[in-house]
């Protein structure tokens, strides 16, 4: 987990990938396997400059993913179940 202090910019999103994305990868894949994808919406702190170049710098490979498309977000079925049983 990675706590981010204000609104998440692409400054802040670079520091998540570094703290949050490249440690787990790192241990969930290897230090150096290439064999997983980030999958992302196309907000804007994704798409920053900062975060972009993080990303090619590292070799992280992103799953392109439609914006804005709950139906396609397993989450959403989560917080519809949630909202339906509240």
């Amino acid at each position: 987990m990675v706590v981010i202090k204000g609104n998440l910019t692409g400054e802040k999103m670079v520091k998540v990938y570094q703290k949050g994305l490249a440690p787990s990868a790192q241990q969930l894949y290897g230090a150096a396997s290439r064999d997983w994808e980030l999958q992302e919406d196309n907000d804007l702190k994704h798409r920053s400059h900062p975060a972009t170049e993080w990303k090619q710098k590292n070799g992280v490979r992103v799953i392109d993913w439609p914006s804005q498309s709950p139906d396609c977000n397993p989450i959403e079925n989560v917080w519809a179940s949630f909202k339906d049983e509240t």
